[in-house]
């Protein structure tokens, strides 16, 4: 076999054309365009607006709750000056070595009362100032020694005054001081003897 000489085009250039097959037609392209939107809006509302709403709720209860935290400062802002007004009129910052005063009154009412009358009574700190009518130089023998004996008192002092009237009716005043015992010393004796 021979072979053949072929003719070659003399043209310098050559023109291409090519013609592009449409694979997929106009038609079919809209369905799968809004298949593709429809996702776009699904993962739009679901992915992002929905959260972005969880977000802004989210943000509203904090701006909420800060709101309320502001407020609560607002209304304790002058604690310590309330505290302090409290504590003057409170057992906080009071003087533990005093005496219950609950104690001192029960004192009163079991040994005082029932023998004489009392016309005036001050208790201050650890002194309870009596002034009394009815009692005794007997009788108010009998109480000071019940006085002393008991835990709550330190120590007693009694000065008496006779007072007689026109009519002849003798009035017999007594005034007595009742020293309280420190509170701390009673109660550190009432560990010791209870251990």
């Amino acid at each position: 076999m021979k072979k053949e000489n072929k003719a070659v085009a003399s043209k310098t250039t050559l023109n291409l054309v090519f013609r592009e097959r449409k694979f997929i037609k106009t038609a079919a392209l809209v369905p799968v365009v809004l298949v593709i939107a429809l996702l776009a809006a699904l993962v739009g509302k679901f992915g992002v607006a929905d959260r972005l709403a969880q977000v802004a709720a989210a943000q509203r209860e904090v701006d909420d709750i800060q709101a309320q935290t502001e407020a609560l400062r607002a209304i304790f802002a002058d604690y310590d000056e309330v505290e302090e007004q409290y504590n003057r009129y409170t057992y906080k910052d009071f003087d533990r070595t005093l005496a219950d005063r609950m104690d001192v009154l029960a004192l009163v009412e079991r040994e005082i009362f029932p023998v004489c009358q009392v016309q005036r009574m001050a208790l201050a700190e650890k002194r309870l100032d009596l002034v009394m009518e009815g009692l005794t130089l007997e009788n108010t023998s009998g109480l000071i020694n019940r006085l002393k004996a008991d835990k709550l008192v330190s120590e007693v002092f009694v000065s008496t005054a006779t007072t007689t009237e026109d009519n002849g009716t003798v009035h017999r005043t007594t005034e007595m001081t009742i020293l309280l015992a420190d509170a701390v010393e009673q109660e550190a004796q009432g560990k010791e003897a209870d251990g």
